[in-house]
């Protein structure tokens, strides 16, 4: 199962690669529900970027 993975099923790069795939076909449904309200899909490959600051302060990005 592509979605739900259970041992001893491989799994890898399963956050970006799948994910996209999720995203732009949840994105698809919903345009032809409310195509007034669809947008695009940036491109085939989601990369997630999380912000935060650690005790001191400092602002760090992963």
């Amino acid at each position: 199962m592509i979605v739900n993975a259970r041992p001893p099923a491989p799994m890898t790069m399963n956050t970006v690669f799948v994910a996209h795939e999720i995203v732009h076909a949840v994105w698809r449904a919903l345009a032809e529900a409310d195509p007034e309200r669809a947008c695009a899909g940036w491109s085939k490959t989601m990369h997630n970027h999380v912000t935060a600051r650690d005790a001191n302060g400092a602002a760090w990005v992963m």
